[in-house]
């Protein structure tokens, strides 16, 4: 969740004389990067289709809409199953267009939707040592049971991992395979979130999962009292990959609403945001944050080159870059940024 960019500032997706005008958020580059890589056939595919169909049918019937803000909506583009990418976008009309590019499709986010064949639950669970596996127990509560909680999805060719695997998987890219300990378990795949938003979806889906679900969970924890019995002296929130941009939008939350973290210290696991992001909302939340150096994905580490707060030189060349071409050409679209930062942000190169 990077810094909000005005509509003013938004670049024309790709440049069309016919349908509805498509605009992006130009800080969107990693974040298309990692979800639709135009690189591939499938990538190039759905990067053409989310033109055509925001252009022609945005707010059609394939779209969600978010309740509550008629102007703000989601569409999912692609083959669940192969790759498909959820776009959150907004419509703004010849009347309230002041501020903006003008009447037209905003897209202000994109996440990689992915498969839940095997129909894996979402929410807060804990999490018991069971020999070689991991048990789950679903909390319905919105209040830690234990003093570690872990955040994040992993999935596979059949889909979301079941949450035994998942548990696992996450000990171990936290160097802690061994580890017999109960935990919190919030499984959060950004493949089922809402942007924060309730939405009124085409068709039925899985319960989602939102920043504020999230946030009440820290808050509640974090306002146990001694006579409650259940509380601890400290937390530790282990955040793997894409759960980092739903622990932003947590963290903002708690903010907004003043509420003191100081029990708590954010674990960072390759995350899929800018680590100083996460770092300036949990300082200002009262708890401390580490980015984890022991594992690191190509998808975190572009992340991370779009940082401006980082003190790495590819950090600062990439940034450089592309405040660069943003200042060369006025009226470059998203997708000639896009293929002009190739080289600086180390970008897959336009097959």
């Amino acid at each position: 969740m990077m810094a909000a960019t005005s509509l003013a500032e938004y670049l024309i997706y790709i440049p069309a004389d016919e349908g509805r005008k498509v605009y992006i958020d130009p800080s969107l580059i990693p974040t298309f990067t990692e979800c639709v890589d135009p690189t591939t056939d499938a990538g190039r595919k759905i990067a053409n289709d989310i033109h055509h169909k925001l252009s022609s049918d945005a707010t059609g019937t394939q779209s969600g809409q978010a309740v509550g803000d008629a102007a703000e909506f989601y569409m999912d583009i692609g083959n669940i199953g192969e790759r498909c990418v959820r776009v959150f976008y907004r419509i703004v009309q010849a009347e309230s267009a002041q501020a903006s590019k003008g009447p037209g499709v905003y897209v202000h986010n994109i996440h990689r939707v992915l498969s839940n064949g095997r129909k894996v639950d979402v929410g807060l669970f804990h999490m018991k040592a069971n020999g070689l596996t991991w048990t789950d127990e679903k909390v319905s509560t919105r209040e830690l049971t234990t003093k570690v909680l872990r955040l994040g999805s992993m999935a596979d060719n059949g889909g979301l991992i079941e949450l035994s695997q998942l548990s696992t998987q996450m000990l171990k890219a936290s160097s802690q395979a061994t580890d017999k300990t109960d935990f919190n378990l919030y499984h959060c795949p950004l493949s089922v979130s809402s942007e924060g938003n309730d939405y009124a979806t085409p068709e039925a889906r899985h319960r989602i999962v939102n920043p504020a679900e999230l946030a009440d969970v820290l808050i509640n924890t974090a306002s146990l009292g001694e006579w409650s019995g259940r509380h601890y002296d400290a937390y530790t929130v282990y955040c793997y990959a894409d759960a980092s941009k739903l622990l932003e939008g947590a963290l903002a939350i708690v903010k907004r609403k003043n509420v003191s973290l100081e029990k708590f210290s954010f674990s960072i696991i390759a995350p899929y945001s800018p680590f100083s992001f996460i770092n300036r909302l949990a300082n200002d939340c009262g708890a401390t944050s580490t980015l984890e150096s022991g594992f690191i994905s190509s998808a975190s580490q572009l992340h991370q080159n779009f940082d401006p707060a980082s003190l790495s030189s590819t950090a600062i060349s990439t940034c450089k870059a592309y405040s660069d071409q943003l200042e060369v050409r006025s009226d470059i679209s998203f997708l000639e940024l896009w293929k002009g930062m190739g080289s600086a942000a180390k970008l897959p190169e336009l097959g």
